[in-house]
């Protein structure tokens, strides 16, 4: 199952980079499965600072994914 939600995420970066044509993939990819496991296991009573700036993408990706923002401000958060 985590696999699946990985790649759906995985599929939502893409689209969203070639919708808004910035964007890098291979940053966001790079960070996604930790930024999954934070998200879902610990983020609910804590906070999350990323410093690797060109996966915000990523974050984004993974905050859409468990409804911490809606699509319209993930489509446009370039």
């Amino acid at each position: 199952m985590q696999n699946k939600n990985i790649n759906l995420i995985r599929y939502l970066i893409l689209k969203n980079c070639y919708q808004t044509k910035e964007g890098h993939v291979g940053s966001a990819f790079s960070i996604l499965e930790i930024l999954y496991i934070i998200f879902k296991k610990y983020i609910k009573k804590n906070f999350f600072i990323l410093s690797k700036g060109h996966a915000s993408i990523g974050m984004y990706a993974v905050m859409y994914f468990f409804k911490y923002i809606n699509k319209k401000n993930f489509l446009f958060v370039l």
